[in-house]
């Protein structure tokens, strides 16, 4: 035996929280009564669920009791089951530096000039069409951030998404690729079929509002993300690329999130300016501190395509990267200059060549690459002192640099194992785990070592013992 108020109108929406004798929420579940079937098991039921509906019960007649569910359609059998009206709405926060750079800056193009035909009136026309043109793109910014509400005496924007059937149902819609005018037309036609007037009022406008709030709040996501405790280090990989004479900046990051590799499609930034690696530069250091101020310390790898805007060993777009995000270098970042400016030096002496028969391997970013050169340091150490020491010993490292590059190559050695056999198309994503914790447990243990050795060793240590 089935509770009928329940079948044909659900239960009573009531509050749960502060101010409310209600500790839980609602449930959705059909109250079925069971034996013994006692009237005070029926009336609690019915006074604590159905009270509106239960006292409304209450006056009518007996004969008018026996009809009152007559001609009633079932909850079921309505929209109104699985749409929670009494919470039609959703708040999110979000940083304002989100906000203000990322979408209220970054998103929007500052105008371009207007040049006149008439040489005469070109001065006066060029000024009227970039008032004009500014005051356009001022009431257009307007509109599309009138729904970031800023927070009074805090650096946070509230959002309030009224109609949120319709705000999910939209935002499904422009994930499957429709533009913003077919996604409203769209609304438009599941208004028309369902007769569901909360879809109604949807237009290509409000669908852009709503997509800008949809990117600000999964960047609020990553942010969380960022600041996890188990969240180290990251690497971030950019493409640019041209779309019907637009170009984009793309940016997806990679974060070892509680254990679990996370790829995240960062944003997809418009560039309004030239391709050249300092505009690319201004526009991820902007995007990142907007986004997470700390992205310095915790930046451990760049990956992009190979063009000279990117790759420049002085000028490119990771070289910038690297040496803006170059916090906790090891000594400073002297140690890793000197190892190219001595791979540099040792590479053009013929007759060292000869002698050593062997030739100094070039030193790039690539780890690979370092691994060799600091290989080729160990194997003939004497040899280059001797020769350097000889030929000009300005060029001669210091002792403190060659223990530190004793000291790192097997860790550079370790990295560049691991890293190959990362890359091999016949393993599974639970071997990759196991040889990263391989690597790190690899690492615990030598420098474990080293520090019980500096522990018993004196104060100075001479270039012989090397």
């Amino acid at each position: 035996m089935c509770c009928l108020f329940y079948v044909h109108e659900g239960r009573e929406v009531v509050s749960v929280g502060a101010g409310s004798s209600r500790k839980r929420k609602r449930t959705d579940k059909i109250k079925y009564f069971s034996a013994p079937f006692q009237s005070h098991k029926y009336r609690s039921h019915h006074e604590g669920q159905h009270a509106a509906s239960w006292e409304e019960y209450q006056k009518l007649s007996k004969e008018d009791k026996a009809k009152y569910f007559d001609g009633k359609k079932k909850l079921t059998e309505t929209l109104h089951a699985f749409i929670d009206l009494s919470e039609d709405s959703v708040t999110y926060t979000i940083n304002a530096s989100i906000v203000e750079v990322i979408i209220g800056e970054l998103f929007f193009h500052k105008g371009d000039n207007v040049d006149s035909d008439n040489d005469d009136e070109e001065e006066d026309m060029d000024e009227q069409a970039i008032a004009k043109n500014a005051t356009l793109l001022a009431k257009q910014k307007q509109h599309a951030m009138k729904l970031f509400v800023k927070s009074d005496g805090v650096d946070i924007y509230t959002v309030e998404i009224k109609g949120l059937m319709r705000f999910d149902l939209t935002l499904d819609h422009i994930s499957i690729g429709l533009s913003f005018y077919q996604a409203a037309l769209a609304i438009q036609h599941a208004k028309d079929r369902t007769k569901t007037a909360k879809l109604g009022g949807v237009n290509d406008l409000m669908v852009a509002q709503w997509v800008r709030v949809l990117v600000a709040v999964s960047l609020q996501q990553i942010v969380f993300i960022f600041g996890h405790e188990s969240v180290w280090a990251f690497s971030f990989a950019r493409d640019g690329s041209t779309n019907r004479g637009h170009s984009f900046f793309d940016t997806h990051l990679c974060v070892c999130y509680n254990g679990v590799l996370v790829n995240l499609h960062f944003v997809v930034l418009p560039m309004f300016v030239r391709h050249t690696a300092f505009n690319i530069f201004e526009l991820a250091v902007k995007a990142f501190d907007a986004l997470f101020p700390n992205w310095r310390s915790k930046l451990l790898s760049i990956s992009s395509d190979g063009k000279n805007t990117m790759t420049r060993r002085h000028m490119g777009f990771v070289t910038r990267m690297a040496n803006e995000a170059a916090v906790g270098a090891v000594a400073n970042g002297t140690w890793i200059e000197v190892v190219y400016l001595y791979s540099i030096f040792l590479r053009q002496p013929q007759n060292l060549i000869t002698k050593m028969n062997a030739k100094c391997p070039k030193k790039t970013n690539r780890w690979t690459h370092l691994g060799r050169v600091l290989k080729f340091y160990k194997v003939h150490c004497r040899r280059l002192i001797e020769y350097t020491t000889e030929k000009n010993t300005t060029k001669l490292p210091g002792d403190d640099w060659w223990v530190l590059t004793f000291a790192l190559a097997p860790v550079v050695d370790a990295i560049n194992t691991t890293l190959v056999l990362l890359q091999s198309r016949s393993i599974v994503i639970s071997q990759q785990a196991e040889f990263i914790n391989n690597l790190i447990a690899s690492f615990t243990d030598l420098f474990n070592d080293l520090l019980a050795d500096e522990a018993h060793a004196d104060n100075s240590i001479s270039l012989e013992s090397l």
